[in-house]
């Protein structure tokens, strides 16, 4: 947005390649709107100062989907495609290192793992050396600072008050990616519940469709001065201004695309405690709704505690809400109705997907022989018939 031509150079094939494509798709396309070329498989090849025009050239090598399947002869054959560019800075992230060097750890018998990370158990001890605790960057297990932070605090608990002590709970932690628009994330996503043939449902709904997404798709008011000769007009939040006694006419201004207003992503247990398992969320405040999503990933709460807390009106909260009733089969957001919308609800059950058959009522657990599109129950023949 400030004229920056900014090119990214990832060697996975998505952004977040570990989590789902919902979530890799939403960031490429905000990069995009922000104007950073991605380059997705790629890798840089070859770079040169040339002090002389103060620019630096770089080659980056991409590889491309294959020219053919894979087939009973062997493999495809990938494509590689090379591309030059030239750019004023270049910075390399190489990911995080533990700094374990210079220690001698190994005299106190502490073993390290390939990257230098010291290995420790879920109770931050060391492996091999129990007397001995680590926590955070130096384990090399995450690289986020809140983990860091409460595996440090636990380690402090067990030393000084283990009687008090409570284990971190990393199945909830949470991370935000601080982009245009924010993305938030906690607990399980859908590409590793199904790695890890997890029954589950998972729903998602835009927040165009929301009352909060609604508002925003249709821009600013503004104030409109009470005298001729009154103070320059000022933009203001509709939200804001509802709370005002003010003089407002609509300010025609150029609709947000709904695909800028984000979305929410539920997963949860296709069983009978349904109990949230992960929450994606992109959107303005993402990061405030996965707090609350991951203190009932850690109670493992029932879903229907969140359908019935009343929530603030309007706001994020509400696409939260409506996937959970998408799940329960009580939402008023029907998918039909809006047939350019992405949202859906698509249940998963690892006994089903090897005879060919995905989608199933998570509910009642009978078989659909279509997938599941306007939420609520199936009527659909079941195994006996």
């Amino acid at each position: 947005g400030d004229g920056s031509n900014i090119h990214l150079v990832n060697s996975s094939a998505a952004p977040f390649g570990d989590d789902d494509n919902d979530v890799s798709e939403y960031v490429e396309f905000i990069l995009a709107e922000d104007g950073v070329q991605l380059h997705n498989s790629a890798k840089l090849e070859f770079a040169k100062v040339h002090e002389d025009k103060g620019l630096i050239e770089c080659r980056i090598m991409k590889t491309l989907p294959m020219i053919a399947e894979n087939t009973s002869d062997g493999p495809g054959i990938p494509r590689q495609v090379r591309k030059t560019f030239w750019v004023e800075q270049l910075i390399l992230c190489n990911g995080r290192q533990p700094n374990t060097n210079g220690l001698d750890l190994a005299t106190a018998g502490v073993e390290l793992d390939g990257n230098g990370g010291i290995m420790v158990d879920e109770g931050c001890r060391s492996i091999s050396a129990p007397h001995i605790m680590a926590a955070g960057d130096v384990t090399g297990r995450s690289g986020t600072t809140a983990i860091a932070e409460n595996e440090a605090r636990y380690a402090v608990e067990v030393m000084f008050s283990p009687e008090v002590a409570s284990k971190p709970a990393f199945e909830s932690a949470s991370s935000v990616l601080n982009l245009a628009t924010p993305i938030a994330c906690v607990g399980m996503g859908e590409e590793e519940a199904r790695r890890r043939q997890i029954p589950h449902v998972v729903a998602k709904v835009d927040l165009a469709h929301s009352t909060f997404g609604l508002i925003r798709k249709f821009g600013k008011v503004k104030r409109v001065p009470d005298e001729p000769d009154g103070q320059v007009v000022e933009d203001m939040d509709p939200r804001e201004a509802a709370y005002k006694d003010l003089n407002l006419e609509p300010e025609p201004t150029e609709p947000l695309d709904e695909h800028q207003q984000g979305f929410v992503k539920i997963l949860v247990c296709n069983d009978e405690t349904q109990r949230l398992l992960g929450v994606r969320v992109a959107g303005d405040n993402a990061e405030s709704i996965v707090q609350a999503a991951a203190v009932m990933i850690a109670t493992k709460q029932h879903i229907r505690h969140l359908a019935r807390a009343p929530g603030p009106y309007h706001s994020i909260l509400e696409g939260v809400q409506e996937c959970v009733r998408s799940v329960l089969g009580t939402s008023i957001h029907k998918v039909h109705v809006f047939p350019e919308s992405q949202a859906y609800v698509r249940p998963y059950h690892p006994e089903l997907e090897g005879m060919g058959v995905k989608e199933h009522d998570p509910v009642t657990g009978q078989v659909a022989t279509e997938p599941l599109e306007r939420g609520g129950r199936l009527k659909v023949p079941t195994w006996g018939e």
